[in-house]
């Protein structure tokens, strides 16, 4: 845009007037291109700041059910009390942090076996960073949770604010009143406005059970929403190790998934620049290794008590398929009392442990189920004897096919949904059991029986090679003697169909027509 000197040099003949005219407009012009230039400048700076905030988002892998769950409480018209629980090293922290990350005012985490005059004094020190001035210690959890109120009080926002306490049974140590102190911050405070999301998670699930979800006191009934975080399926983790640039086959990713499970912080020890094998010599039997002691740690970061755990643990381990409550009396010093009960329904909740009746029958049996566990007491318990390279030595021997057998059918039973969505029964009531024949005492066992509320039962058979299978004559013997035992405990109303479950698909054959569907590793990451 020319300037006023410029057009007056170039026309003589201009009125004072229309010179006037001319050097307003000249001014409005030079505003309105700064007008612009800043609000481009704000939009650039807005539209940078909503990248971010999706590329945050884009760091939680999976976790889709969860994500709903915390999108739906962040939109809520009302304040929201959440507890997010589950199994050691499942997630939960990195979940919170990352996807609300920019709703979150106030986070803050109890430290371990720390006396409660620290936990006050690294409370107030945590607030008083997110206030920008000094705070006097709090003398209380009361006085403590006063001062949060204040700060809360003082933020102009619209939205939920987040407040995220982590690790929240280690700020319940013995006679802190911690736990009356945040009953009155939700009851007398929070659950009044509309605006408050108040998030909080704990390794101590039996804390987390006892004293929380399941509270009789004065949080009975406070929760307004449940989040258990499960471990990643296979697909979420085909989609984990991509992020990180890690391109392992189907075969690779299931083999990790079952010395693993889907536990992403597990999983996070598979190095790119070693072999799947080599990863897991490293992080599992090198005494330098990052998950060499993990084990020592898990449950008494989980469990008071919790040599009881390991006790029940250790004997579960013995028997793939599961125990009956009173065997693993029989196999214990365990009394018939409310110490297993705590034990064995924590344990359940928690995901190591599976509570299952076989089919056609009302008997109650405790199934190990975590896959670190079982890999822990297959393997690991006793590695002083091993080298160093025990893994990538064993690989594709008689021990290695052994072991992936047994964890391959546990895999499936991880993956119902997988399973019945190739079969095209998402929609159809079903059960999921193992079956055990009663005829003996060493009977013919199933490990995974669909009974369907559409007159139909599927008997699955697990089979993992590295090729695709092939039923040999005695196979085909076999499985006809299963299915004909199974059919004498099921009601004449319903028919038998054989599903038979592969790493790379079945080989046609003459025996192959048993089977009524085949289904391969692939579907399971549906």
């Amino acid at each position: 845009m020319a300037d006023f000197d410029t057009i007056i040099c170039q026309n003589r003949k201009i009125t004072p007037v229309l010179a006037e005219n001319i050097a307003k407009t000249c001014q409005i012009g030079k505003y309105l291109v700064s007008l612009c230039r800043f609000y481009r400048s704000a939009l650039n700076s807005t539209m940078a700041n909503i990248q971010n905030q999706d590329n945050m988002k884009d760091n939680v892998r999976g976790r889709q059910h969860a994500k709903e769950a915390l999108d739906k409480y962040l939109h809520s018209a009302q304040s929201e009390f959440i507890a997010v629980y589950g199994r050691r090293r499942v997630g939960k922290t990195f979940l919170i942090r990352e996807y609300l990350e920019d709703e979150i005012v106030f986070q803050f985490s109890g430290m371990a076996k720390t006396p409660n005059k620290l936990q006050l004094q690294n409370f107030a020190q945590t607030l008083s960073r997110y206030a920008g001035k000094e705070l006097p210690e709090p003398t209380n959890w009361l006085k403590a949770f006063d001062q949060l109120i204040t700060y809360l009080s003082s933020i102009r926002r619209e939205g939920k604010k987040v407040v995220f306490i982590d690790e929240l049974p280690w700020l319940d140590t013995p006679r802190s009143n911690f736990l009356p102190a945040i009953e009155n911050f939700w009851n007398n405070w929070a659950s009044a406005r509309h605006d408050i999301m108040l998030v909080v998670c704990g390794s101590v699930t039996s804390w987390m059970m006892d004293n929380l979800i399941n509270n009789h006191g004065g949080l009975y009934g406070r929760l307004t929403g449940l989040i258990p975080l499960q471990p990643f399926t296979l697909v979420e983790c085909e989609d984990y190790f991509t992020a990180r640039g890690l391109h392992l086959s189907r075969y690779e990713i299931c083999e990790a998934y079952m010395i693993f499970g889907g536990i992403p912080y597990y999983l996070n020890v598979i190095d790119p620049q070693r072999s799947l094998a080599g990863s897991v010599d490293f992080a599992l039997f090198n005494p330098n290794g990052p998950l060499y002691d993990e084990y020592s740690h898990l449950f008494p970061a989980m469990f008071h008590n919790p040599e009881n755990y390991v006790k029940v643990i250790k004997i579960l381990a013995t028997k793939l398929s599961g125990m009956t409550r009173k065997e693993i009396i029989d196999c214990s010093d365990f009394h018939s009392g409310e110490g297993l009960t705590t034990v064995l329904t924590n344990l359940v909740k928690c995901g190591f442990v599976r509570l299952y009746s076989p089919y056609g029958t009302k008997r109650k049996y405790y199934q190990l189920v975590d896959f670190y566990t079982l890999f822990y007491h297959r393997f690991l318990a006793d590695r002083q004897k091993m080298s160093a390279t025990f893994w990538t030595a064993i690989q594709r021997t008689n021990v290695f096919y052994q072991w992936a057998g047994t964890r391959f059918e546990l895999l499936v039973l991880h993956h119902i949904d997988q399973l019945k969505r190739f079969l095209k029964i998402e929609g159809v009531q079903t059960e999921a059991y193992s079956w055990r024949s009663l005829q003996t005492d060493d009977g013919a066992q199933i490990d995974l029986v669909l009974q369907r509320a559409d007159n139909t039962i599927n008997l699955c058979e697990m089979k993992f090679t590295e090729g695709s299978y092939s039923i040999s004559k005695q196979e085909n013997l076999r499985l006809r003697n299963r299915m004909q035992e199974l059919r004498t405990y099921m009601p004449k109303r319903m028919s038998l169909q054989l599903t038979l479950i592969t790493t790379y698909g079945l080989e046609e054959g003459t025996y192959s027509g048993l089977v009524n569907q085949a289904m391969t590793l692939d579907e399971l990451f549906e």
